[in-house]
């Protein structure tokens, strides 16, 4: 009894090392399998993820190279629209400076010119005061008092005449002025007496830009007029 009761054990033992065993060659085969069912997935999936990965980035890359193309070209004419705002200012700059150039030249000249006409104007306005003021003398000294024969005096004609010149701007001494009121001149086989006026005056330019170059001007002027008491 012992001896088929340890037979049987070890009948029992073989069998279940089989089963470990056979056990142990699923396992073994399964995980094999399913490795190669990872390996054979991953290996196609990863490829395709690659290409898709691939075909994404091409068609990216022509929108991509648009944009860059169009930041270069922004960028582009900007420095474009930039240089011609900086040449145009360059260009209002230069033309600035040669305007103040030229005026700096020109407007010394155009100064000296307007001075020099206002000098000489001033110069006819004063010799034609002195004209009138001499025509003024002589009408006062050929013309009697009322009632009258006698002709005004030496000083009141000089003074009539200092007077008409000082309305004109014109101021004159009494030796500027000089009277005749006995000038004879013939007319007719008669002796006729005439009154005769002169004035002589020195003007000084008094404009800066010209009293340089004028020197002191003398002016004269005269005026003979007939005596009403002939």
């Amino acid at each position: 009894m012992a001896d088929r009761h340890g037979g049987v054990t070890r009948v029992a033992l073989m069998v279940l090392e089989r089963r470990i065993r056979t056990d142990r060659s699923r396992a073994g085969s399964d995980r094999a399998s399913g490795a190669a069912g990872a390996v054979a997935v991953s290996g196609p999936g990863c490829r395709g993820h690659r290409e898709g990965v691939a075909a994404a980035r091409s068609a990216a890359a022509p929108g991509a190279q648009r944009e860059h193309a169009g930041r270069g070209d922004g960028a582009a004419g900007a420095g474009a629209g930039g240089g011609a705002a900086v040449r145009a200012a360059l260009a209002v700059r230069r033309q600035r400076g040669q305007t103040m150039a030229e005026t700096a030249l020109v407007l010394p000249l155009v100064l000296f010119l307007l001075a020099a006409t206002f000098a000489v104007g001033r110069v006819g306005n004063v010799e034609e005061t002195l004209k009138n003021a001499a025509r003024e003398g002589a009408r006062y000294a050929s013309v009697p008092a009322e009632g009258t024969s006698t002709l005004p005096t030496l000083t009141a004609v000089q003074q009539r005449v200092q007077q008409f010149a000082a309305g004109s701007g014109v101021t004159l001494s009494s030796s500027d002025i000089s009277v005749n009121q006995a000038v004879s001149v013939p007319e007719g086989g008669l002796a006729t007496t005439f009154s005769k006026v002169s004035v002589n005056y020195s003007y000084t330019v008094s404009i800066p830009l010209v009293a340089s170059l004028l020197p002191t001007l003398t002016l004269s002027a005269d005026a003979t007029m007939r005596n009403e008491t002939n």
